[in-house]
């Protein structure tokens, strides 16, 4: 009896120790930090991007969802096929930009730098309450895309390759922003 319940504890060890080091398991993780818009893997993948700058995007992170559709994983690298749909914030910059510009242009007329303009309470406030609206709209859309999550095992543990996600970080970043920008490229 003594050496099953060693046998049994050993295996728990076992189980606990190794749970949740999946990639769909550390991809959970990482989305999970993502829709309650702790953006520091995004931010740590995409130096480019700055979490302070999207405080006013904040409430549609928790917007996101997503489905892991096949995992593959061989020796250390992992493939994960993921549906993910994000809300679509691109219908809405037109009447957004129409609302700061001139909001902006006042700040400047005082002689404010942009990075002063950034930082001011009351612009973030204005921002931030239209995106609040925006993220509630009825008139709210989503884009759904599919694509493969690249993931490494760095000291025994499951991370997102950098240089091989950036499809996936900025679709969940910039609410289609990023989609508008490079359509209006073409």
């Amino acid at each position: 009896m003594k050496r099953f319940i060693i046998l049994v504890l050993g295996i728990l060890m076992f189980i606990i120790s190794c749970g949740g080091t999946s990639p769909k398991a550390r991809f959970t993780e990482v989305m999970s930090e993502i829709q309650k818009g702790n953006l520091q893997e995004i931010e740590r993948l995409l130096p480019t991007y700055k979490t302070e700058e999207v405080g006013p995007m904040k409430e549609g992170f928790s917007k996101i969802t997503y489905k892991v559709n096949k995992e593959e994983i061989k020796g250390n690298e992992a493939v994960l096929n993921v549906t993910i749909k994000t809300p679509d914030i691109s219908p809405f910059l037109q009447e957004y930009m129409g609302k700061m510009m001139p909001l902006i242009m006042e700040e400047l007329k005082t002689g404010k730098k942009q990075e002063d303009i950034q930082k001011d309470d009351k612009l973030k406030k204005i921002a931030g309450d239209f995106f609040k609206e925006k993220f509630k709209s009825q008139d709210l859309k989503y884009v759904e895309k599919t694509l493969d999550i690249h993931l490494k095992k760095e000291n025994g543990k499951w991370i997102l390759e950098e240089g091989k996600n950036e499809e996936f970080l900025l679709s969940v970043a910039t609410f289609g922003i990023a989609d508008f920008i490079k359509g209006a490229g073409k």
